[in-house]
């Protein structure tokens, strides 16, 4: 299997025209495209790191609960940017969907905004009950496809 090999490169690295190029970027206003695109890779990095610091066990493992159970439907709930679906090196086939409580969905970055203002606790299961519902979305869509296809 291939692995996202650790590429992270140190600035004393650097070719002096890449530090150059660097100083002079950073003196002038830079368009939100490439500030997209830095954040697209800095992401992307993320996820090769977890890659490359993931236990070993993990694949295995998951392997033999799809093998055991092919029509299961695993999914990740998760606190921030972390998708194991864009872990394309290790987790991403094993995998049919991520919630992340930063989706903002029915204006839910608002009801925390909110909240914090309030000082109280939140209730956070619809985290959990949006998990629960995607799950049975792709349940319902599993079956209407095996039907369709005489299964």
């Amino acid at each position: 299997d291939e692995v996202a090999k650790d590429s992270a490169t140190a600035v004393s690295d650097l070719t002096p025209v890449v530090v150059e190029n660097c100083k002079t970027f950073a003196k002038k206003e830079v368009s939100s495209s490439v500030v997209q695109a830095v954040y697209n890779a800095w992401e992307m990095e993320r996820h090769h790191s977890a890659e490359r610091h993931l236990y070993s066990e993990v694949i295995d493992v998951l392997k033999q609960i799809k093998e055991e159970h092919p029509n299961v439907i695993i999914g990740a709930v998760t606190d921030g940017k972390a998708n194991p679906m864009l872990m394309t090196f290790t987790l991403a086939p094993y995998f049919d969907f991520c919630l992340s409580w930063e989706d903002d969905q029915a204006q839910r970055t608002q009801f925390f905004k909110e909240l914090k203002s309030t000082g109280s606790d939140a209730e956070l299961r619809w985290i959990y009950e949006a998990a629960r519902d995607k799950y049975k979305e792709l349940a319902e869509t599993r079956g209407t496809l095996k039907k369709d296809r005489g299964a």
